[in-house]
């Protein structure tokens, strides 16, 4: 089992992860037809600000046992980071959110 730390290096690749999966999500939305680019913002700051709930709040097994999901990155290197309690993914939700919508090349609507 390999050791995982709790880094500041993980903040850097977490928050690559964190722009690809609003990307991803945008992209889903905008797959099955929501066009409507402020309704797909709203829905990404809303999901991405409560991933924090997401990765710390225990689920139940079907053992009874509480299980807490957390966000592991793996480095080419092997070293598995995890957040240090400085990390908040609240703290980062919208800017990366408003970055995605306000920086990205707009889309031509085929995507």
């Amino acid at each position: 089992m390999p050791d995982i730390i709790a880094s500041n290096d993980f903040e850097s690749p977490a928050l690559f992860w964190l722009y690809r999966e609003i990307k991803r999500l945008d992209e889903s939305m905008r797959a099955v037809g929501l066009a409507d680019e402020e309704a797909r913002r709203n829905v990404c700051e809303r999901f991405f600000f409560g991933i924090e709930e997401g990765l710390t709040t225990p689920v139940k097994a079907m053992d009874d046992e509480d299980y807490t999901p957390k966000l592991v990155l793996i480095g080419a290197d092997d070293r598995h980071l995890q957040a240090t309690s400085m990390f908040d993914f609240h703290e980062y939700a919208h800017a990366i959110v408003a970055e995605y919508f306000e920086d990205r090349i707009p889309s031509s609507g085929n995507s």
